[in-house]
Order: structure tokens, then sequence, then C-alpha cells
């Protein structure tokens, strides 16, 4: 992934590229700069996914699928707990009834999610609930995978694996996977965007190179090291793709100590 991230920026910064500078340590905890920038709310309204669950059709209804969290497949994306899940379908009951069961749309407002994965077919749907118009969209569909292979499955056909939140100077404040770690890991940000709910294959432009400087959870604060010219500034929902080689040998060493 290294290698790769270096080959797209080559390619898309040649001629352009600029060093972003030497500038202070953002001198902000990630805690109180989620809290003030308030932007997770945000991310839905312009297409974003930020939390996902996967449901399935049984007879006539729709009902939430229980799955082993794979951590070597992490995502940026919050998945909601099954138990938490069954209990929402529950109490939302009328004669019987759940109203979250009616289809995919009623079970992701139900849970709250603005990402679904319906697994009732041999080909999987992957779509995006835009909860301000009660709408669905069908994002991507493809073979189905295997019951642990889940979050793999959509991580695989979002083709990103962060989003950028805010910024401060040379800073991004992003969502990531809870694996990557802080140091030398790189990360590259994906030009124009922003508005897309998922990257298609063959499009990620790169518009600057990042690293990872702080990591708390699913936050991380990145600074820009290499950008192009023209790149002054993110917009909330900017891609990223994380060079994952790191992150997974520190895990491994993790699991090993």
């Amino acid at each position: 992934m290294a290698a790769l991230i270096r080959f797209l920026l080559v390619g898309s910064l040649f001629g352009g590229a600029a060093f972003a500078g030497v500038v202070e340590d953002v001198n902000i905890s990630i805690s109180d700069w989620v809290k003030a920038g308030k932007v997770n709310a945000k991310l839905s309204a312009i297409g974003v996914p930020r939390r996902a669950a996967i449901v399935k059709r049984v007879d006539k209804s729709y009902v939430p699928v229980n799955f082993e969290f794979d951590t070597t497949s992490a995502s940026y994306l919050e998945f909601a707990r099954f138990e938490q899940n069954q209990l929402t379908f529950e109490i939302n009951k009328v004669g019987g009834v759940s109203r979250c069961s009616t289809d995919v749309a009623a079970a992701a407002r139900c849970l709250g999610v603005d990402l679904v994965l319906d697994v009732s077919k041999a080909t999987w749907t992957l779509s995006f609930y835009d909860r301000a118009r009660n709408k669905l969209k069908s994002l991507v569909k493809g073979p189905a995978g295997d019951d642990v292979g889940f979050v793999k499955w959509i991580t695989t056909r979002l083709n990103y694996d962060g989003v950028i939140l805010d910024q401060k100077k040379n800073y991004r404040l992003a969502l990531v996977p809870p694996t990557v770690v802080a140091g030398e890991t790189q990360v590259l940000l994906l030009d124009g965007s922003s508005a897309a709910p998922l990257i298609q294959p063959g499009t990620n432009k790169g518009a600057g190179l990042l690293v990872v400087k702080k990591v708390q959870g699913r936050y991380a604060i990145l600074e820009l090291i290499i950008s192009q010219e023209t790149t002054t500034a993110s917009k909330l929902g900017d891609k990223i793709i994380i060079d994952r080689s790191k992150s997974a040998a520190s895990q491994n060493q993790k699991e090993r100590e």
C-alpha cells in the first residue's frame, strides 16, 4: 500500500507538488477537537456514511443480522450492536409486527444508520439512507461474501479508509479505522471526494500526502506534508486511503505480546 500511495501521488501531484511546511504540533486534544467541531452529524447530510448495519429478509420481514466483527478488516464506520438492534426492533412492534421490519429503509431509520447492507439474496446490496428525505439509495451490488466478512465486503466496495472532518492549518481531524497507529503511517487525500458516498475504482486521484500524528479510537489527527499547490483546504467528507502495513504490523506485535 505504501508503494501504491507513492505511485498515486507521483501521478497526481507531479509538477504541482508543494511541501506544506513545518508548523508546531496542533495544540488541541482529539476529544476537544471532536467536541468543538460538531461535524459528525453533518456527514449524513452531505451523503457520507458514518454508521452501518446489516439486515436480512426472513419470510416477509427484515431483521438485523448478528455477526462477529473481524478486527483485521476494521472500518472507520461504526456498526450498531446486534443486541441493541434486536431490542430496537422489539420495542417498535405494533400488533406483533415491528415497524422496523417492513423494508430496508424502515430498518435503517429505526437503527439510526445511514449505510445498510442487505444480505437477503445471493447478490448483496449496499445502500445509503438519507434520513432527511427518508430515502434509500442503492450504491453498489455484488456477489455474497461469507458471514465473517461483512465489514471487509463493505470497505472494499467503498474504496476508501476514512473521512476528513475538520482542519486546522496543516492538520486534519479524520475518522479512521481503530487499528490505525500514530507515527509514520501514510495517508493519501483523495481529490474532489467530499460528496461521494463511495469512490469508483480508478478515480482515486491523490491531492495530498499526510501522516498520522495522534489516534483516539476512530478519530485521528493527520498532518499534511505534501500537497498540490491548489490544495489549500479540505472539505468535510473528503476521503482518505491509509497505508495499512504499519497498522497491521503494530496489531500483530500486540497480539504476540
